[in-house]
């Protein structure tokens, strides 16, 4: 079963988690459900890019073909759906960050982000991102602010090893005093 880091902020509080396709299925879901206009993108600091697809409709993953689709529907209507192989999911985000908004006030802020890597040989990523456009005045600047802010929290953390093998740190066990006080 795929596991991957899944970096959380939540105000600068900061932490990694494992995340399996089937909770990073369900987070995506609940979103979509609960904002009727969820928007949809990409993001890239190295390009310093960040394009909006438009609102997304579906999203889903199929582990059994090693594949996670998201279906969106674009600015002039038509849907659209982008495919990726879920073995190249390297990591997923969420931040979450309370804003003060000239027009609303202090409102809470979400942008959930998901990347994968681009062929095998390279460093190259795509990073989609998910947020409700009528949370704050102007989402666009928060989700990329907030890339800036998250995108490498849970990048130095490997699921990949399991068990006791997975922690490099071992604690002596040598009972204090043993060798006399």
């Amino acid at each position: 079963m795929k596991v991957f880091p899944h970096g959380y902020v939540v105000n600068f509080q900061e932490t990694a988690r494992e995340m399996y396709p089937k909770d990073l299925d369900a987070k995506l879901k609940k979103a979509i459900s609960q904002c009727k206009n969820l928007m949809v993108g990409t993001i890239s600091i190295p390009q310093q890019a960040l394009h909006v697809f438009g609102t997304a409709e579906s999203f889903e993953i199929l582990e059994e073909q090693d594949l996670l689709r998201i279906r969106f529907r674009r600015q002039d209507g038509k849907t659209e759906e982008r495919e990726h192989s879920l073995s190249a999911l390297t990591i997923s985000h969420e931040a979450r960050f309370d804003i003060h908004d000239p027009a609303k006030g202090t409102v809470p802020c979400i942008v959930l982000y998901v990347t994968f890597a681009v062929g095998e040989d390279t460093d190259e990523e795509i990073t989609y991102f998910f947020t409700d456009p009528e949370a704050v005045t102007h989402p666009l600047d928060c989700v990329a602010e907030f890339w800036l802010q998250v995108h490498e929290v849970g990048r130095d953390v490997n699921f990949d090893e399991v068990g006791c093998a997975a922690n490099q740190w071992k604690p002596d066990r040598t009972p204090p005093c043993a060798g006399g006080c």
